[in-house]
């Protein structure tokens, strides 16, 4: 590839956003950054070590992993590549291919025992955790894709984290609030002389560094006479059927854990067919449940049926529709999704004509008081069988994508590190209750927020899109795509724009426990017009100012280049050649 590269980082550029709504109440901060290839992600480091691999001649494929490896090092309180979970999805131009592969983890065989003893699941500490998923997805996605030793994938993220990076304001503000009952490991990383790191010192993890070299030795060596792909899946085997599995499940277990030695050789991530509408031409792709990406394909399905742009950006009618339909789709998400293995989401919901149903149970003059569900009928194929996150895309010259979203759940996790793993605390995701889809189940997946989405346009790619955010992940993504389709804004505009959400369908963390649903409630950011406010309260709606609606960022492909918008709430950043 060309090694020549601009290091395209927006900072402190005020101009005002043009758009086609006069709603628009707000003065963008960033340009819109552009190249033939991107690299944007949640934090500088990631993006740099995905353009460095680019610069060495790998694909987005490869880009991918260095760039995960990096915000598990720079956004370590959101995700790592070794103790958290993966959803992704990305294309191939070689294969004219979208694909999707699921690294989310599983609940140890002896879950249930804690539950039956505690009758409570804890969302910190040894019983929040549950078998990491990420690494499997990873290796299992490049034994396939991967077009670089892993050695080499991983060499810029080695570089930083033996030698340091400068702890930004973003982290040391998360470390000093967010931290959590640390164990000892956690503690002499973060918590130095037993004082937290501030913004200005430099922060280094040698033992995350010596595994990430470990897994590249023992890679180069299976491969050696052999293909790439043996060298990934070796690196899979080392880390579930091998030595890392062995030290956790010891520590696990001498700290008063329930992981067996079992819960990881039995693990496996899995490749994944994307679910996927289309929206006015453009088809859109998600990860399928346990993610919740039906969220975002049913409300498109249903806003297809309105004039949106005739409606304008955040007015009355629009947000009325928009959170409507966001509370329908949310709510059947938190009552049929779960582990596909265990139970099956009902296609039919996914269908144009169940959308065009639910549109009928929309009310444009008021707030309804119960979010409908609709007809059982579309209900036949639902079968029983048996906090915090990060996002990040790439796009490379020759037109494959990947992205990604990755999480340890909560902020720091479990707040416990082992080898300079951070531990997940996604066991809280599970539902205590037996005769729910979302049950906590051995060996079961729960249902995961993350969800990177792209789409196609005219068979060929056109955008690429993901926030964090939990639960707002989707209803950030739907705003984001049609700033862009519906309204015309470029992607730093579509980006910045002001956001709605509504947390009225209930969230993750008590999926299925169906609670009366307070569907008037909408939560706004202050830079909403004030006449729309009073409007929407006339129609019976209570509007809560919000602050955060995720971290959302969206590249759009046109004329060969990639045009990216990256959130000024967070510290994210593109590069781009």
């Amino acid at each position: 590839m060309n090694k020549k590269v601009l290091a395209a980082v927006a900072l402190g550029l005020s101009v005002f956003a043009g758009s086609a709504s006069a709603n628009l109440m707000y003065k963008q901060t960033r340009p819109t950054i552009s190249g033939r290839a991107v690299a944007h992600a949640g934090s500088p480091a990631a993006a740099l070590a995905g353009m460095k691999i680019l610069q060495a001649g790998g694909t987005a494929f490869d880009a991918a992993l260095a760039m995960a490896a990096a915000q598990s090092y720079s956004e370590v309180m959101m995700c790592h590549i070794f103790g958290g979970d993966l959803q992704l999805i990305g294309y191939s131009a070689k294969d004219k291919k979208v694909f999707s592969f699921n690294g989310t983890g599983w609940a140890p065989n002896k879950a249930k025992e804690q539950l039956e003893r505690d009758a409570e699941i804890p969302a910190k500490g040894i019983f929040s955790m549950h078998i990491p998923g990420e690494w499997s997805g990873w290796m299992t996605f490049l034994a396939k894709y991967g077009t670089m030793p892993l050695k080499d994938i991983l060499a810029p993220v080695v570089d930083m984290a033996e030698n340091g990076i400068i702890v930004d304001d973003f982290l040391a503000n998360m470390i000093e609030k967010n931290a959590g009952p640390m164990n000892d490991q956690a503690k002499a990383v973060f918590f130095p002389n037993g004082k937290a790191l501030k913004a200005g010192d430099v922060y280094v993890n040698k033992d995350y560094a010596d595994l990430m070299k470990t897994m590249g030795e023992v890679a180069a060596k299976a491969a050696e006479g052999k293909t790439l792909a043996d060298g990934f899946k070796a690196a899979d085997d080392y880390f579930y059927r091998g030595p890392v599995a062995e030290e956790i499940v010891k520590w696990n277990n001498e700290n008063g854990g329930d992981f067996s030695i079992e819960d990881f050789n039995e693990f496996h991530a899995e490749e994944t067919t994307p679910i996927t509408t289309n929206y006015r031409g453009i088809d859109v792709y998600c990860t399928p449940p346990n993610s919740q990406g039906t969220v975002l394909i049913e409300t498109l399905n249903m806003l297809e049926n309105y004039d949106l742009k005739a409606m304008g950006h955040n007015s009355k009618d629009y947000i009325n529709v928009l959170t409507q339909a966001l509370q329908i789709a949310i709510n059947h998400r938190n009552r049929f999704s779960a582990d596909p293995r265990f139970h099956k989401f009902p296609a039919a919901l996914l269908t144009k004509e169940f959308a065009k149903e639910m549109t009928k149970q929309i009310d444009m003059n008021k707030a309804v008081d119960e979010i409908p569900l609709g007809d059982q009928k579309y209900f036949v194929d639902y079968e029983k069988k048996g906090p915090d996150t990060t996002h990040m895309f790439v796009c490379d010259a020759e037109g494959n994508i990947v992205a990604v979203t990755h999480s340890i759940n909560h902020f720091f996790g479990s707040s416990m590190m082992v080898h300079g793993i951070m531990m997940n605390d996604r066991r809280i995701q599970y539902s205590p209750d037996m005769d729910l889809p979302n049950a906590l189940e051995a060996h079961k997946r729960t249902v995961q927020t993350i969800t990177p989405s792209i789409a196609l346009k005219d068979g060929e790619p056109y955008m690429a899109f993901g926030t964090p955010n939990a639960d707002r992940q989707e209803q950030t993504k739907v705003q984001g795509f049609l700033n862009v389709v519906e309204f015309g804004m470029r992607p730093q505009a579509a980006v910045e724009t002001p956001r709605i959400a509504t947390d009225a369908a209930g969230d993750t963390a008590s999926l299925n426990k169906y609670p009366k649903q307070i569907s008037y409630m909408v939560n706004y950011p202050t830079q909403v017009d004030p006449k729309v406010l009073d409007e929407l309260k006339a129609m019976g709606y209570k509007m809560v100012p919000v602050t955060n609606t995720g971290s959302l960022g969206l590249g759009v492909r046109e004329n060969g280049f990639w045009s990216v918008g990256a959130d000024p709430t967070r510290n994210a950043y593109t590069f781009a050649w």
